[in-house]
């Protein structure tokens, strides 16, 4: 066993994580991302529609993408998308594993210092219309009647593992959001929040 984990460390540490690395930078600049440092375990899916939506990423960036490195039950690569004029700002030292953040037609913007859980999924649009009929015409009318939003999360936050977060939602700096949560309206800053719908359950 003690010779398996050695060498299964040695491979992360003399392949794997330089290959991702690599092709993270090559996905990044392929897709014109504005960004500082980075690490990156396993290799994220990221989409930009360079239609006026951009994603501009700060120092210190710390993703895991599928099970690498954080394996808590969600395999998911972490998706970064910005289309529709939407953009996605991310500050400096946030931590990410296995999370999708969406910003479709408005922006999202997530704050220094913040830790994103496993599986935690940002939506800042309803991606299709309320209405029934629209829906019919998924490539034409549906995309132009849903409902867009932007999305805020503050400084110091921790966003539990699974939380889904939608659009037209704040939640102040220093806010931790219990594992499981979904957050459909705004939540103030230095509390703790949770459920579904997530409320908040005492002051921190």
């Amino acid at each position: 066993m003690f010779i398996y984990k050695a060498m299964r460390k040695l491979w992360r540490i003399l392949l794997y994580n330089p290959f991702c690395y690599v092709m993270t930078f090559i996905i990044m600049r392929g897709n014109a991302v504005r960004y500082g440092s980075f690490s990156t375990s396993g290799i994220p899916i990221i989409s930009v529609d360079r239609k006026g939506s951009r994603i501009i990423i700060g120092e210190n960036l710390r993703m895991n993408n599928g099970n690498a490195n954080n394996n808590i039950g969600f395999s998911a690569r972490c998706s970064l998308m910005a289309i529709d004029g939407g953009n996605l700002r991310i500050g400096n030292n946030v931590g990410m594993s296995q999370t999708a953040i969406c910003a479709v037609g408005a922006d999202i913007t997530i704050g220094n210092y913040t830790l994103l859980g496993g599986g935690v999924k940002i939506y800042s649009s309803d991606f299709h219309s309320l209405n029934s009929l629209d829906r019919r015409d998924y490539k034409e009318v549906d995309s132009k009647n849903r409902n867009s939003a932007p999305v805020v999360i503050g400084d110091d936050c921790f966003i539990g593992a699974g939380t889904i977060i939608l659009k037209e939602v704040v939640i102040g700096s220093r806010t931790i959001i219990g594992a499981g949560s979904v957050v459909t309206k705004s939540v103030p800053a230095g509390c703790l929040a949770g459920g579904n719908p997530c409320k908040v359950i005492r002051i921190l």
